[in-house]
């Protein structure tokens, strides 16, 4: 039977000092004011999630005079992963688990750290620059979609609720936390979060998840 583990990725995957990459490319760029319009706009329901998408597109990259490896080096320069990531992601493999990411985050801050490489299954908002421009995907699976793309996941991989681990940190994952079989919450600093995984640890060290997942 395939297990498979389910990752988020800010705050999990790849750290900064914001909550969300998001914030943080905003605060970099000085958009954020501008920002806060059109997430307000999509919570009222007057934008769709794909317009605020782009828009978040818009303005990230000043209508587009920022180039994607300027974008990619700004990410890598000012976000970090734990100690270990490549090496226990690699491990998990070598253990023959799925790998997949379910993120309303940004595809940019894998291609920055190389992590890529390791997932079976990446579900996430992807922006890349081409030579008409920039284009973007944005993920089917964000805000209240998420149990959506776990039954995704589950189907395309041919596997159960029981064969399901989610790796998170933030409460807006909480009903993946609840829903699937294990959980482990990393760095979490929500104590619900906390208290709705099956188990919650502190560390640097992404090597410490072998610690209960080889149990």
């Amino acid at each position: 039977m395939t297990k498979i583990i389910i990752f988020d990725v800010g705050g999990t995957l790849v750290n900064s000092s914001y909550e969300y990459l998001w914030q943080l490319l905003h605060k970099n760029y000085n958009t954020t004011e501008k920002a806060k319009i059109y997430t307000t706009k999509f919570f009222k329901k007057e934008i769709t999630y794909d317009n605020w998408v782009y828009n978040h597109l818009k303005l990230i990259t000043d209508n587009g005079k920022i180039t994607q490896s300027e974008l990619t080096e700004t990410i890598k320069n000012q976000t970090s992963i734990l100690k270990n990531t490549h090496k226990t992601l690699k491990r998990l493999k070598e253990l023959n688990y799925k790998l997949a990411i379910l993120s309303g985050g940004l595809d940019l801050s894998l291609k920055a750290h190389n992590l890529e490489q390791y997932f079976d299954y990446i579900s996430i908002n992807k922006y890349f620059y081409k030579k008409i421009g920039w284009e973007y995907e944005s993920t089917k699976f964000d805000i209240d979609k998420k149990i959506e793309g776990l039954n995704h996941i589950i189907t395309k991989f041919n596997c159960e609720i029981k064969d399901t681990i989610f790796i998170g940190t933030n409460e807006n994952d909480l009903i993946l936390f609840k829903t699937c079989k294990h959980s482990i919450a990393l760095n979490s600093k929500s104590e619900l979060i906390q208290k709705s995984a099956t188990k919650s640890i502190t560390t640097n060290d992404l090597n410490k998840i072998l610690n209960i997942i080889e149990k």
